[in-house]
């Protein structure tokens, strides 16, 4: 699936619904951007469970 979006005169990207929907993008997430040659992979970051409980346990 391939979706096209605008670039502002402020360089920000608005991340396409169905894009935010497939990944389960939500307010305060925080995103990847990965450099591929020509090309750029976003990918949520998702947070590391075990290290978040190890940090509330400790």
């Amino acid at each position: 699936m391939a979706i096209e979006g605008k670039v502002s005169s402020k360089l920000q990207v608005t991340i396409p619904a169905r894009v935010r929907d497939a990944l389960g993008i939500e307010p305060g997430d925080t995103i990847r951007y990965e450099l591929d040659g020509g090309s750029v992979r976003l990918t949520l970051v998702r947070p590391d469970i075990g290290a978040a409980l190890e940090a509330v346990w400790a």
